[in-house]
């Protein structure tokens, strides 16, 4: 069972004890819709009236990121990808926290207006997005689009569709690091990282530790990596500690190489760093 996670959201007990009542969902349009009972849904081409929706006209299937507002963390690295077959896979990362990943996947509805979905199964927050044209907007609980100085902070963009896969948005997987190929036993999981789009940041797992910093790309293929901050948990009978290697390779690090599926991380002209994958949902 996927670890429960405790979303920083406007919502409140008297909320949550309204929709058990109701037995709906209101969406951002105040629209109310059995549909958000958790039963997967599909839309028809349009609605009753004729009219198209989110559902039918836009091309609402993809990966969306962006970073959320915590409370008690330096935000919520958050990843949903939304398949055409409307199975989705959320991923959800706790900045500066131990053991602070968390991974869903499911099944999604569509409300009747066609223009909001609920993530079916997922206990931990409402689950509740607005489609809007290379962009969603998390909801509350209510399904209203949150409003004050972070409203903006609640919205995921869309990856663009590159040839390739996109440098930024991408979780990128340790497969060589100083000439070594990259060992796994067990239920030990490979180091990782993902630069954001927006803000510059980047954030991952060393092997031990979680970590995030800042990053900076110019012309010339060049990269920098900065600020670079991790947890302090100690782990133990690892055959290979990779992580003193990966925070050797942020800090040398000054240009890098990226093709298809592939991303080197060099120092100057030397034989690479590391080699890292991506690993595609």
């Amino acid at each position: 069972m996927v670890k429960r996670i405790h979303m920083i959201l406007a919502v409140t007990a008297v909320a949550a004890a309204g929709l058990a009542c109701t037995g709906g969902n209101t969406d951002a349009d105040g629209n109310r819709s059995a549909n958000m009972s958790g039963d997967r849904v599909t839309v028809p081409q349009a609605d009753r009236q004729g009219v198209h929706n989110a559902a039918n006209s836009l091309d609402w299937h993809g990966t969306y990121t962006g970073v959320l507002p915590c409370a008690d963390c330096e935000g919520i690295a958050t990843t949903l990808t939304l398949n055409a077959d409307e199975t989705y896979h959320l991923i959800m990362v706790y900045l500066g926290r131990e053991d602070g990943e968390f991974h869903n996947r499911g099944t999604f509805s569509w409300n009747e207006a066609g223009n909001t979905v609920r993530l079916n199964g997922y206990e931990e927050g409402p689950g509740l997005y607005f489609v809007a044209e290379d962009r969603l907007f998390h909801l509350d609980a209510d399904g209203k689009r949150i409003s004050g100085d972070l409203a903006g902070m609640y919205i995921l963009e869309k990856q663009p569709a590159e040839p390739g896969t996109p440098l930024t948005g991408t979780r990128w997987v340790l497969d060589e690091i100083m000439g070594q190929p990259i060992i796994q036993r067990g239920d030990e999981q490979a180091p990782w990282f993902t630069l954001s789009r927006d803000g510059n940041r980047i954030h991952g797992y060393g092997g031990c530790n979680t970590f995030n910093g800042s990053y900076e790309l110019q012309e010339g293929g060049r990269i920098s990596f900065s600020q670079i901050a991790a947890t302090k948990m100690a782990c133990l009978n690892r055959d290979v500690d990779y992580e003193p290697m990966v925070f050797e390779v942020l800090e040398n690090a000054d240009n890098y190489d990226h093709r298809g599926d592939m991303l080197t991380l060099n120092r100057a002209q030397m034989a690479p760093l590391s080699v890292w994958r991506a690993e595609h949902p």
